[in-house]
């Protein structure tokens, strides 16, 4: 099937990409395949579903030379006057209402039916899917003409759609994105370092468990010629604002109960990005055993809840069966009309068994420990202290000198 795409992608002049992630990383590969289509002076159409998309590229480049089409579904309609000309537009009005002002070039009056309306819609050689879609989303362009030949990057393996061509993904997306831009020639410097600045930030500059996933390509972007310098250049940088706002949302954090802290974020209009930045500065706090973070929901009265475990002194599965939520690894997604203290609740009863580990330490405020331990003031006297205990002295036993006495020096 990639052997396939890359032979489209040679002879294909149009191309639509939609792209579609609230994972701030995948916008990386997302913009490393959009270089390489530009490069090979491809016409790059993008649309993206959600905002957060949109805003996730353009923190990475702000100053990308993208064509982002905000309704797919919306058609161009010209209209144009037939066999008769005009002197000059004076005024012409898009608010809602259309208005055209003009002159007329002739005695002729010119009326409604000297004017023709036309449709026309863009239609595209290649329709590319990246990221995470239903079926739903991708069943309702199967049927256009306009976006015949298409082919899904997908990000999860869940539902995917059988009438649409599905380009595997084996290891990762940055890996199929690379072959992807070598099948041709070696891949650009900007390219490269798309990919590279991702793989970083995924990987927090190759420090975390997702490290040995992305190492071999790593090593290969290095030997392109591609260095950690410049791929942190690429880098999202958080402005002055989005640092007051982070440090207005640290301050608001909340204790509701022994090392289990809440933020409530769901009355602030707060970026995806910056609760994420948020949620890597909650987990190195020491000591925490859980963090809640709520947040507002599209439902009506009810609220999306982030619960973070970060030690194994709670379960998170008992949350994802009650309120039919989303469980990952160290982390649970619920939408509910109840309240934090309810989830607590469901927290605490499934405090598991596993007991904290033993310490070296002395409780001296233990009767039986005091019974056992000597006592002293320091303040007495050193004569009255006693001596230490028998098997801290060591007792010399006498020598007998069989060699006679010392000759006395003269």
């Amino acid at each position: 099937m990639l052997t396939q795409f890359i032979k489209n992608l040679a002879s294909a002049r149009t191309i639509l990409v939609f792209f579609n992630s609230r994972k701030f990383s995948y916008a990386y590969p997302f913009l490393a395949l959009i270089n390489y289509l530009q490069e090979n002076q491809k016409d790059v159409s993008v649309s993206s579903f959600d905002e957060t998309s949109e805003r996730n590229i353009l923190r990475i480049a702000p100053k990308i030379n993208i064509d982002f089409l905000k309704d797919i579904n919306s058609k161009k309609y010209i209209l144009t006057l037939k066999e008769k000309s005009v002197a000059n537009i004076i005024n012409i009005s898009k608010n809602k209402v259309l208005s055209l002002e003009l002159e007329s070039d002739g005695p002729e009056e010119i009326k409604i039916n000297d004017f023709v309306l036309s449709k026309k819609q863009a239609t595209f050689d290649i329709t590319l899917f990246i990221g995470d879609f239903t079926s739903t989303e991708l069943t309702k362009f199967s049927s256009d003409k306009a976006y015949q030949t298409q082919y899904l990057i997908p990000t999860n393996d869940k539902n995917l759609p059988t009438n649409i061509s599905v380009l595997p993904v084996k290891k990762n997306i940055y890996q199929l994105v690379y072959e992807i831009c070598t099948s041709t020639s070696i891949i650009s410097k900007k390219s490269a370092n798309y990919l590279l600045a991702g793989i970083l930030h995924e990987t927090k500059n190759f420090t975390n468990e997702q490290t040995e996933k992305y190492w071999v390509l790593a090593y290969k972007l290095y030997s392109n010629g591609v260095t950690t310098r410049t791929a942190h250049k690429y880098l999202p940088k958080i402005s002055f604002e989005e640092t007051q706002l982070l440090g207005k949302i640290l301050n608001s954090i909340n204790y509701l109960c022994e090392n289990t802290l809440f933020l409530d974020l769901s009355k602030q209009n707060i970026p995806n990005y910056l609760i994420s930045e948020t949620v890597e500065n909650i987990k190195k706090i020491h000591g925490l055993s859980c963090a809640i973070l709520k947040t507002s929901s599209k439902e009506m009265s009810k609220y999306q809840y982030q619960i973070i475990k970060l030690d194994n002194t709670i379960e998170l599965r008992n949350l994802q069966k009650r309120y039919h939520g989303i469980h990952k690894q160290g982390y649970c997604k619920i939408i509910t009309e109840d309240t934090e203290l309810d989830i607590i609740a469901v927290l605490i009863n499934s405090k598991t068994t596993q007991s904290p580990p033993q310490s070296n330490w002395v409780n001296i405020n233990d009767n039986n420990i005091r019974n056992e331990v000597v006592l002293v003031d320091p303040l007495q006297q050193a004569s009255e202290i006693p001596e230490p205990m028998n098997f801290f002295k060591k007792t010399l036993k006498p020598v007998v000198n069989t060699a006679g006495p010392l000759p006395q020096a003269y």
